[in-house]
């Protein structure tokens, strides 16, 4: 079944319901952390969305995002790879955000190849 924030499981549209209402209202939250270039609390919050709900290909894009914006490299690249370990396929906007956090010039050019490498094969 689905979670719940106490962590028992259940099952049931209205479950699923609160889910979906969870999710969205993290991802609205993230959605202000990358505006505002908030990325520690939207590493925060995504880490903490296990106890209520799956985090989405949304969530993960807007962390990105916030790291790009704040041009903390290193963790928009750890979200990536945690984005796809997780079974989500990244959009353009999640790769341009990652690359993006490269433009820094402390940031390796190679991370920035390998991406776009990436992009390529898929």
């Amino acid at each position: 079944g689905s979670r719940v924030s106490n962590g028992q499981h259940c099952s049931g549209s209205d479950d699923l319901a609160a889910e979906d209402l969870a999710r969205e209202t993290c991802n609205a939250v993230l959605k202000t952390c990358e505006e505002s270039r908030q990325w520690e609390q939207g590493l925060l919050l995504l880490g903490r969305m296990r106890e209520c709900c799956p985090a989405d290909e949304h969530s993960f894009a807007a962390v990105i995002g916030a790291c790009s914006a704040a041009r903390k490299w290193e963790h928009a690249l750890a979200t990536l790879t945690q984005m796809q370990q997780e079974g989500f396929l990244p959009k353009a906007a999640a790769y341009n955000a990652a690359l993006w956090s490269l433009s820094d010039t402390a940031a390796p050019w190679k991370k920035a190849i390998d991406i776009l490498q990436h992009m390529r094969n898929m």
